[in-house]
C-alpha cells in the first residue's frame, strides 16, 4: 500500500485480528500517500467507515489518539460515529479503525459554502459553535478545528477526525485562554464578507460558558484570531501550495515543476501543461497583452475560457533567482490561491509550470479560469495582489 501511492486496487478484503468477520474495502474516499488512507466497505453485515495506517513505527500512536478523542467525544455528549474496532490486520502491521457507516452525509464546508442567506449561516454557524462551547466544557480541545471535521447526518451535527481531540483534565473546562485560542482557529477560516458574525456567535459562545467579561474577551478573540490567519497563511499559502496534497497534484523533475488542481487536471489540460508553448503560439489562442518580460492569452478549453500568463526570463543573471526565492508565476499562483480563497474578486487559480535545469528557472506559465461574474477590468487580469 505505501508502494501504490494513491493508485490503490478496489476492492480488497483484509482478515482482522481478533475477528472472524472479513473486512472488504469498496471505496477509496481520502488517501495520504504511504501513510494512512479512509474507505468505506463492508464488515461482516455492516457497512462501515475504514481507516487504514501503514506507517510501522506510528501505528500505535494514531490508534491510541484515535480511541481516546472517540471516547472522549461521547462522554462529552458530542455526536460523533461509533468506534466498531480498533486493532490491526492480521499477520502484519497495518493498523485497522472501523466506524459505522452513515450515509448520506454533508460536510459542514460544503453546506457553507452553497449558502447565501446571512441568516442561514448564522444558524448553522450558532450551532456548531454550541458544539465547540460543549467540547471545551469538557475540557476538550479540536487541534485541527476546521469546517470539514464536521458533518451533518438527519440533521444532527457530528465531529470527525478525534485523533486531534486533546482530552484535559476529567471533569476540568479548558482554560479562558486555551478556548479563546482554539475558538479563533474556526473564526480565523471565515471570509471578509462573513466576519460580521463572529460578535454575535462569540457572545452566544460566552454566555454558554458562564463568562461575564465579555469585551475584554472578545477583543482577546480578535488578536488571537489575527494571528490564527497569519498562521494558516504560512502553513498552507506558503507551504502546501506547492506540493502534493488531497487538492493538488505535484510533478516534479530536473526540466519542470508542474502543480495542478486535482479536480481541473484532465487529458486536455494535460496536453497544455505538456506543451503550452505550441498551444499559445497556435491559431486557438488569443494574444491580450504583452510586454519585456510576459505575455497574456487567452484560450478556450473544454467548454472554459482560460487565461495563460507567460513569463520570460530577464536575463541570464535572473535564472539564478529561484535558487533563492520563488519566481514571478510561484509569487503570483500563491496570492491568487489566497485572494480566491478569502473571497476577494479574483478568477480561480488551476495550474503553474516551470521549465527548469536543475535550480534554474527559464519560462514559466500561469493558468487561471476567467471569470464572467467579475468585472470587465479583471476578467483577463492577475488576481488582487499579485505581482506582475
Amino acid at each position: 500500500m505505501r508502494r501504490e501511492g494513491r493508485q490503490l486496487k478496489l476492492p480488497f478484503s483484509l482478515t482482522l485480528a481478533g475477528s472472524d468477520d472479513v473486512l472488504c474495502c469498496e471505496q477509496l474516499l481520502k488517501i495520504v500517500p504511504k501513510r494512512r488512507c479512509v474507505l468505506s466497505g463492508s464488515w461482516g453485515n455492516k457497512g462501515v467507515l475504514v481507516k487504514l495506517f501503514y506507517r510501522p513505527l506510528h501505528v500505535r500512536r494514531h490508534l491510541r489518539r484515535e480511541i481516546t478523542g472517540s471516547r472522549a467525544l461521547s462522554r462529552a455528549g458530542v455526536s460523533t460515529p461509533e468506534l466498531l474496532y480498533a486493532g490491526k490486520a492480521q499477520n502484519t502491521p497495518l493498523g485497522v479503525l472501523l466506524f459505522e457507516y452513515l450515509h448520506p452525509i454533508s460536510l459542514i464546508r460544503d453546506v457553507w459554502d452553497k449558502m447565501e442567506d446571512p441568516k442561514e449561516k448564522h444558524v448553522l454557524f450558532r450551532r456548531l459553535t454550541g458544539i465547540i462551547a460543549k467540547m471545551h466544557l469538557a475540557g476538550l480541545k479540536q487541534r485541527d478545528l476546521h469546517l470539514n471535521n464536521f458533518f451533518i447526518y438527519k440533521n444532527k451535527i457530528y465531529a470527525i477526525d478525534a485523533a486531534q481531540v486533546k482530552p484535559n483534565k476529567p471533569g476540568y473546562p479548558l482554560r479562558k485562554n486555551d478556548s479563546l485560542v482554539n475558538l479563533a482557529l474556526l473564526f480565523a477560516q471565515l471570509t471578509v464578507r462573513d466576519c460580521s458574525l463572529v460578535g454575535d456567535l462569540y457572545t452566544e459562545y460566552a454566555r454558554t460558558r458562564g463568562w461575564r467579561d465579555v469585551d475584554r474577551t472578545y477583543k482577546d478573540l480578535q488578536v488571537h484570531i489575527e494571528r490564527q490567519r497569519k498562521w494558516r497563511l504560512k502553513k498552507f499559502y506558503r507551504n502546501k501550495l506547492f506540493r502534493e496534497t488531497e487538492k493538488l497534484i505535484c510533478r516534479r523533475s530536473f526540466t519542470h515543476v508542474m502543480l495542478c488542481v486535482r479536480s481541473d487536471y484532465s487529458p486536455v489540460m494535460a496536453r497544455l501543461l505538456d506543451s503550452p508553448d505550441r498551444l499559445l503560439d497556435g491559431p486557438h489562442s488569443r494574444l491580450q497583452k504583452k510586454d519585456n518580460t510576459s505575455e497574456k492569452y487567452s484560450l478556450r478549453i473544454e467548454k472554459r475560457e482560460l487565461v495563460v500568463r507567460r513569463y520570460h526570463n530577464k536575463g541570464l543573471l535572473r535564472g539564478f533567482r529561484p535558487c533563492f526565492w520563488k519566481t514571478r508565476a510561484a509569487r503570483s499562483w500563491q496570492e491568487a490561491h489566497r485572494a480566491f480563497a478569502f473571497d476577494h474578486a479574483a478568477p480561480r487559480p488551476i495550474a503553474l509550470l516551470e521549465k527548469r535545469f536543475g535550480p534554474f528557472c527559464g519560462t514559466s506559465f500561469l493558468i487561471y479560469e476567467c471569470d464572467s461574474k467579475l468585472p470587465p477590468e479583471l476578467i483577463l487580469s492577475p488576481p488582487t495582489g499579485i505581482s506582475v
